[in-house]
């Protein structure tokens, strides 16, 4: 299943149901410490209950965010094996408006994250496209210098 999936699946069990879950996932996250008092989680695994049992909402909440950017970091960690290191990050889509998300990337990763166009971004790269389509914009470097 893809993370966004998983994801989904632990917010939804340990966290909330309603459209507003993500807004709630973070203000419990942002409740907890760093580290989430020593709870651990990936969210790729399976729920475990067992595991989670004893903890905070709020720890739960911070370990799911952060066993998430775990996640990105192995991944800039073997880039950085290959001689990619980045210093720095560009969010954008819906999980970009939030902060919290932010702070714990540039926490665990390391890198210094810059948001672009936010959850508008699938719009304005569309309108970027259209602008090349009729002739606005030469190709694309030209439509992303002007328009960032």
């Amino acid at each position: 299943a893809s993370l966004s999936e998983r994801l989904q699946l632990y917010v939804n069990r340990y966290v909330d149901t309603t459209e507003n879950a993500y807004c709630i996932l973070s203000d419990l996250a942002a409740k907890s410490v760093s580290g989430a008092n020593g709870l651990c989680i990936c969210p790729v695994e399976e729920p475990d209950d067992n595991k989670v049992a004893g903890y905070s909402k709020e720890d739960i909440a911070r370990a799911i965010m952060e066993g998430t950017v775990r996640l990105l970091k192995e991944k800039l960690d073997d880039l950085a094996e290959r001689n990619m290191k980045a210093a720095s990050a560009v969010m954008v889509g819906g999980p970009s408006v939030d902060p919290m998300w932010h702070r714990l990337i540039e926490e665990i990763c390391g890198v210094k994250v810059r948001v672009l166009h936010g959850a508008h971004a699938g719009a304005v790269g569309a309108a970027m496209l259209a602008g090349i389509g009729v002739g606005l914009y030469k190709d694309e470097a030209e439509a992303h210098a002007i328009c960032n």
